[in-house]
């Protein structure tokens, strides 16, 4: 097998989300996905609604990145906005995930 096959594509413009995905936010509670913004040649920068408005939006080593991510969630999302987490979560609760 390929084992370059088995590495997560890191692509602009999609969702990714994580091994553990947790609730975030208080009033709007959502799952703490992230949108890659720019992928440079060792580093990724993204979105997600952990970073807060007006800050800049964080940069990690794409290797941090693919050990946080557990798949594309592109096909998931809604239209310009990010996954509600269920009713009844609270901010803090860790949700199912593929871990």
């Amino acid at each position: 097998m390929n084992a370059r096959a088995d590495v997560l594509q890191l692509v602009v413009g999609h969702v990714y989300e994580a091994k553990r995905p947790t609730v975030v936010g208080l009033f709007d509670r959502f799952i703490n996905d992230r949108q890659i913004l720019w992928v440079g040649l060792t580093e990724v920068q993204y979105d997600s609604p952990t970073v807060r408005p007006g800050w800049h939006y964080p940069k990690i080593s794409a290797e941090a990145f693919r050990n946080w991510a557990a798949r594309d969630v592109t096909h998931l999302m809604p239209r310009n906005e990010w996954r509600h987490a269920p009713e009844d979560a609270r901010a803090g609760t860790r949700l199912g995930g593929e871990a």
